[in-house]
């Protein structure tokens, strides 16, 4: 499938596998706005209601937000 997508980088992962899917999958994507914690507030990292996290890409964010998990 990689082979067959014609993608502009600018979009990252998520631009990617959009692109890929929809090129090449023949198929279309579905928003959930409650999967992914997108806000960069490491003071929301123990909702447990989330299944991911983003951007924390500095350690000190990184390892709070983990620490926060753990409770």
């Amino acid at each position: 499938m990689p082979d067959h997508c014609h993608y502009a980088p600018q979009g990252g992962e998520d631009g990617w596998l959009k692109v890929c899917c929809e090129q090449a999958g023949g198929f279309g994507y579905k928003q959930d706005n409650h999967i992914l914690m997108n806000d960069n507030d490491v003071g929301r990292c123990g909702d447990g209601s989330f299944v991911a996290y983003h951007h924390f890409k500095d350690r000190w964010s990184w390892n709070a937000c983990a620490d926060r998990m753990l409770r």
